[in-house]
């Protein structure tokens, strides 16, 4: 007995004729496509929660549940009983669809918000996007001392979404994030600020604006963090899933991941006194630090089988993993607060187009990244 999770970049998932990102937005014939294609990755993945990203509103959101759900009864009544993956009916979603608008959208200009597909009881749901009462701040302090500098940020690029579920009598927390893409930018002018001007190539301020997008993501990995930390404070098992837009080992990943203890604090000095820390303290660190740290399950499938094998993005012909499901010490194997383990891991894939195919409509309809779907075992 378990449950599944995922995470799926929908890529532009808009009802039709809703202009975004300057453009005239998706006619209906293409809007159907797009539903179909991923209704059948719904069916493919056949996941107990997925958590969505790049979902522009609400009523796109039930349309593809509603063509999920189409689809599988035509497969059934063509003869074929199971789903693509585990077997057995398909489930509907039924009234376990979530979604989080983005607050940083007006009615001429969309922006993504994110959702939540359940089969699972839906204890309580909210999201987090405007966080001036309790930004997100930093203080660069000289080498020396004295201040060099501040920064804070008070919204979000994209709402930090939460549902709390009652999986199977356990009661579980799904963080479903979407952080800032690598993509620089240039607030001070939109699209036709003067750094997008390749005709004279502003290498500097293009650079400036990739910091800009860097420090935002980082932001928001560690806002995210704020809010699952306090959860798990509570005592209660944290799943976080969802568009990352870093590498498993870059800054904001590591953020929102939390840091790995070291081996030994007995040979590090005691902070404020003299003296190392005691074998004693050593263990409360460590158990501290491990009780709120989050495991990837990439990494952690990866290791079984030695190989790294889930990349989600093959933009230009780099292969990485972007997207993320992290698991909290709940589901940890020998950890004392072990209630379930990872049982498998897969990725999909193959529809990606790595840079050596011309971009076609198929890939600008369908996702531009691979979706990960976790079994979640009970001990």
């Amino acid at each position: 007995m378990g449950f599944t999770v995922a995470t799926l970049n929908a890529q532009n998932l808009i009802s039709p004729g809703r202009p975004f990102y300057h453009g005239d937005g998706l006619s209906a014939d293409d809007f159907d496509w797009k539903l179909d294609w991923l209704a059948d990755q719904l069916l493919a993945m056949d996941a107990d929660l997925v958590a969505v990203q790049e979902v522009f509103d609400a009523a796109a959101l039930a349309a593809l549940a509603a063509r999920a759900d189409a689809r599988a009864a035509a497969l059934a009544g063509g003869g074929y009983g199971g789903t693509l993956w585990r077997g057995g009916p398909w489930r509907p979603y039924g009234d376990g669809l979530r979604f989080a608008r983005n607050l940083n959208e007006n009615e001429t200009h969309p922006r993504p918000g994110l959702a939540v597909l359940s089969r699972h009881r839906v204890l309580d749901s909210g999201h987090l996007q405007d966080i001036s009462g309790r930004p997100v701040s930093v203080d660069f302090m000289q080498l020396r001392a004295g201040l060099a500098g501040e920064w804070s940020l008070t919204r979000l690029s994209r709402p930090i979404q939460w549902v709390r579920l009652d999986i199977e009598g356990r009661e579980i927390t799904l963080f479903n994030i979407h952080l800032k893409s690598p993509t620089p930018e240039f607030p001070h002018g939109g699209p036709d600020a003067p750094e997008g001007d390749l005709m004279n190539y502003d290498a500097v301020g293009r650079g400036r604006g990739a910091i800009r997008a860097s420090l935002r993501r980082m932001g928001e990995a560690l806002a995210v963090r704020r809010e699952v930390v306090t959860v798990l404070e509570a005592g209660h098992p944290v799943i976080v899933a969802g568009d990352v837009n870093a590498p498993h080992m870059g800054d904001a990943a590591l953020i929102l991941a939390g840091e790995r203890p070291d081996s030994d604090y007995t040979t590090e000095p005691r902070f404020g006194a003299e003296g190392t820390w005691t074998a004693e303290e050593d263990r409360i660190i460590r158990a501290r630090i491990e009780g709120l740290r989050l495991d990837s399950a990439e990494a952690v499938a990866s290791a079984r089988v030695g190989r790294a094998a889930f990349h989600t993005s093959a933009f230009g012909g780099v292969y990485q993993s972007l997207d993320r499901l992290l698991l909290s010490a709940h589901f940890r194997d020998g950890d004392p607060r072990q209630i379930a383990w990872l049982g498998h891991l897969r990725a999909f894939n193959d529809h990606l187009n790595d840079g050596g195919l011309p971009r076609g409509r198929y890939d600008a309809l369908a996702s531009d990244h691979g979706q990960l779907v976790a079994r979640i075992d009970w001990v």
